[in-house]
């Protein structure tokens, strides 16, 4: 029954979307710098989302950074999918800056040499709520938020 409700769902999405929105939905592209070319870029090319890097944070607040992403979503078509390279270690991107976080998330590698699958699942659980805290979704909040606003519709 719920699959059949997403299916719907998704059908009645991709039937009021046009060849150029539903192009523009597969690229997921890096986030141009100036916010006014970013915002351009989401309404002409109808894109289905950003990547964004420690630069984009470097400036920022945790305020401003929501902020922004909800005028993202605000001003595209379909909500946009706005992601995040968090890894921790070396790949950190807004967790680098004390603004954002007192200490950068650890390397997986060196959370699990030190405590385990535990501690990796640990961070990640945290690291998730941070990225959600700041407007970035994570794929299965994603997937949820689709199958619920489905349900409502049916």
């Amino acid at each position: 029954m719920q699959n059949q409700v997403i299916d719907r769902r998704v059908e009645e999405i991709l039937s009021g979307m046009t060849v150029e929105d539903k192009v523009g939905q597969l690229f997921i592209v890096r986030r141009p710098q100036d916010d006014g070319v970013a915002m351009d870029a989401l309404r002409r090319y109808r894109l289905g989302g950003f990547t964004l890097y420690a630069c984009d944070f470097e400036n920022r607040t945790p305020e401003s950074v929501r902020a922004l992403l909800a005028s993202y979503r605000e001003a595209a078509t379909v909500a946009p999918f706005i992601a995040a390279d968090e890894e921790g270690g070396r790949v950190v991107r807004a967790s680098k800056y004390p603004q954002f976080r007192a200490l950068p998330f650890p390397a997986p590698r060196d959370l699990f040499a030190a405590g385990g699958y535990a501690a990796v699942e640990s961070d990640t659980r945290e690291k998730a709520a941070f990225l959600l805290d700041l407007g970035l979704q994570t794929l299965p909040v994603r997937m949820k938020q689709h199958c619920e606003n489905a349900q409502k519709v049916a």
